[in-house]
């Protein structure tokens, strides 16, 4: 039997404080390591470039702000990772 475990608010702000660290870490490497051509580069993985995938974790963290914590559904669902080319 799975034992099901409701979320609370200092389980987000758990979940949040650790993605802020690794968005921070991400956008840090990534300045300092690749130039922008690296970033966009499509390495055939879940979100295809460096990039996206950073783009992905701060429309998460966004979401489950404005979204999530309110019961409310994402209205930028699915995300358009296109429209950003900086």
């Amino acid at each position: 039997m799975i034992n099901k475990r409701i979320l609370n608010i200092s389980d987000f702000k758990e979940i949040y404080d650790y993605n802020h660290l690794v968005r921070q870490n991400y956008i840090d490497f990534f300045q300092e390591n690749f130039e922008w051509n690296e970033m966009t580069t499509n390495y055939n993985t879940a979100w295809l470039s460096l990039k996206d995938t950073l783009l992905h974790i701060i429309w998460a963290e966004d979401s489950w702000i404005d979204y999530s914590i309110n019961d409310l559904e994402d209205p930028n669902r699915p995300f358009n990772f296109s429209k950003y080319d900086s």
